[in-house]
């Protein structure tokens, strides 16, 4: 599957988008840019998953996409890619103060950009651990992306649990950062380690891998299946 990597205004690139960016956006007031880029981290999910579907024909270009001037380059100009994700933001999906996104407001928003342009994508947030492995297995089988979302910690949201993000250098996964209460972009394929099962992601701009195990084994403890899961989806 052909990535999505985004020209940032210091010349640098990134793996995908990141929320951090749009604090200083000039497209918006400093009230919604401090909202977004502190809880947007789902519309960000929204915007990677879209495009990357539209950049790999999975989806037919929209009025929207068709501002992003990525299908026939290998990048994204971070300028485009912002006011593509603001343009989801102001249409179909609202960020709130501190709460974010909930899992079924972006699944309902994906479904209400699809129906605007007449597209065949339906999605649906999964909400058990037998339906997550067996959205994961066809997912990985056909090789799809789709957003996964990390559950905050529950019944308590600041007892502060969470799981690794990791690097995988010479031949070894090297946490890098901590995933909670967080929505990121798996890419549809995986490396199997004597470790466990280690999903392909995007996430904060950057490429990394998380453990299914780890992941699995942090709902059950720490957070539940409600949020903490994956949006499954036909096209």
């Amino acid at each position: 599957m052909n990535m999505i990597r985004i020209h940032r205004k210091d010349g640098s690139f990134s793996f995908f988008g990141n929320q951090a960016w749009l604090k200083s956006s000039p497209l918006i007031s400093q009230r919604r840019a401090d909202i977004l880029s502190k809880s947007g981290c789902g519309l960000v999910s929204m915007g990677d998953f879209l495009l990357l579907l539209t950049k790999n024909s999975l989806l037919p270009e929209t009025p929207l996409t068709e501002k992003v001037s990525f299908i026939k380059n290998d990048k994204i100009e971070e300028k485009e890619y912002l006011s593509f994700l603001l343009l989801l933001y102001r249409i179909y999906l609202p960020v709130f103060p501190k709460i974010g996104v909930q899992s079924y407001m972006l699944s309902h928003a994906i479904n209400h950009y699809a129906e605007n342009y007449n597209l065949l994508l339906h999605t649906h947030w999964e909400t058990s651990q037998t339906a997550l492995l067996k959205a994961l297995e066809r997912l990985l089988k056909e090789g799809l992306p789709a957003i996964v979302g990390i559950g905050q910690n529950f019944p308590n949201p600041f007892a502060g649990h969470s799981i690794p993000f990791y690097s995988f250098k010479n031949g070894d996964f090297i946490p890098f950062d901590r995933l909670c209460s967080h929505y990121l972009l798996f890419l549809g394929d995986q490396i199997v380690s004597p470790k466990g099962h280690f999903l392909h992601a995007a996430s904060w701009g950057k490429e990394g891998y998380f453990c299914l195990e780890e992941f699995l084994q942090y709902n059950r403890r720490y957070s539940g299946f409600w949020c903490g899961n994956i949006m499954s989806y036909s096209l």
